[in-house]
């Protein structure tokens, strides 16, 4: 899977800042009005907007559909593939240990895809995880995020968000590839489906797409050798398992969709951010260990960017700093609460609330507050229990995030950023 759920432990030092760079810098839900599911399910949302889905690695080169698929191949998408779409996908994996004596690891969660931008031979992603603590689906705590970008051949090996309802059409078993069309019931409904299962030698895939619009609706995945406890011998009982079931989609209508990005961001090469991390102990000071974080804008397109975020950590021994850490990143018109916000976006906001997930339980507020880097735009994204909080202030004036903000109240980790250059 592109991201494990196999991490219910406390945030060490270097999860908390990676989690924050990553994440708080681009990660947030946004303001958005409700659009017509393609499938025709209701998210359950109320209010002006919402905010994890993930895809386990493709498997195989070419794709199902053999050759003829390379990298850089121009493709099409389905239609509500767009910037600003957003789909929730519910799932969770477990890991049987090699000691018996050791228990079985398991998680579950919400992954949040939003569609960042489509380019002519991919798709830029962002995703979310906020990870069902309780596993009763009451809860869901911010946990980490990563950038997604989809092309020709992931999507032709059934590890995209969708396939062409005339690639589904097309596919054609073969020893190791099964299909089969008919009924698959999910959320109360039955869908008119195609499952692909693809066999190997110590592993079993199996993705189900909707066969009118491409959307897949669910995936399972099992690798390893297969567990002590013998169960259903289906081929997915194995070591390391995975699954996921679609949840929700929204087009989302942002402000920033509507007005191009600030003017600086097709010239920027790169923006530094310095910060601290501290773990708050109530009745002793806190102890803040300072951040360092440059994003590098690599490639660039007509309203997109991507590139490498580089950062470290200071040595809590007061030596020099730890090795640095290099991540990717990726901004465009269909990302939420990114790098920057067009200036215009943010006039239109009022104060309060401005978006309700009743999917994932938190809330949005944006208001215009005075800081240390002076009037800033500032949102702010809680769940109903308060067990996290994400702060991003963008600059009223050209649109770049000057501030931001991860508070894990569980653990006490709070992660500060602030802008003190670009060039």
């Amino acid at each position: 899977m592109s991201q494990s759920l196999g991490c219910f432990r406390l945030m060490s030092f270097d999860r908390a800042a990676r989690v924050f760079v990553v994440v708080v810098l681009g990660l947030l839900a946004a303001v958005a009005h409700p659009q017509p599911n393609p499938l025709d399910r209701s998210t359950g949302n109320t209010g002006q907007g919402t905010g994890g889905a993930g895809v386990p690695n493709v498997p195989g080169g070419g794709g199902l559909l053999g050759g003829g698929v390379v990298a850089g191949q121009a493709m099409t998408v389905p239609a509500f593939v767009k910037p600003g779409a957003r789909l929730w996908f519910y799932g969770g994996d477990s890991t049987e240990p090699n000691d018996p004596q050791q228990s079985v690891s398991a998680g579950a969660g919400m992954w949040r895809y939003d569609v960042v931008a489509v380019l002519p031979d991919r798709v830029l992603l962002q995703s979310s995880l906020y990870l069902d603590a309780m596993g009763n689906r009451q809860q869901f705590t911010f946990s980490s995020g990563t950038p997604v970008v989809f092309d020709a051949m992931q999507v032709a090996g059934g590890g995209a968000l969708w396939m062409p309802v005339d690639q589904l059409a097309a596919l054609q078993p073969d020893q190791n590839i099964q299909i089969t069309r008919g009924p698959w019931p999910l959320g109360g409904q039955s869908y008119d489906a195609t499952s692909i299962t693809i066999l190997g030698n110590d592993s079993k895939f199996r993705y189900v797409f909707d066969a009118g619009t491409g959307l897949k609706l669910s995936e399972q995945v099992a690798v390893g050798r297969f567990r002590r406890n013998g169960g259903q011998n289906d081929g997915f009982n194995r070591q390391t398992q995975s699954f996921k079931s679609f949840e929700a989609f929204r087009q989302m209508d942002f402000p920033w969709l509507r007005h191009a990005p600030p003017a600086w961001t097709q010239t920027v090469n790169r923006l530094h951010y310095r910060g601290s991390y501290a773990m708050v102990i109530p009745g002793s000071p806190p102890m803040p260990i300072g951040l360092s974080a440059t994003f590098e804008v690599q490639q660039r397109g007509e309203g997109w960017a991507a590139g490498t975020l580089t950062r470290s950590m200071d040595n809590v021994m007061g030596g020099p700093p730890n090795p640095p850490e290099q991540i990717p990143f990726v901004e465009g018109p269909g990302k939420a609460l990114g790098l920057w916000m067009s200036p215009a976006a943010l006039a239109e906001l009022g104060p309060g609330v401005v978006d309700r997930d009743e999917t994932l339980k938190n809330t949005l507020t944006y208001q215009v507050q005075a800081g240390p880097a002076g009037q800033l735009g500032v949102f702010v994204e809680t769940n109903d229990t308060q067990t996290y909080t994400l702060v991003a202030g963008y600059d009223l004036q050209d649109g770049a995030l000057s501030y931001a903000q991860f508070s894990d109240h569980a653990t006490n980790v709070i992660v500060e950023l602030q802008l003190i250059g670009r060039e």
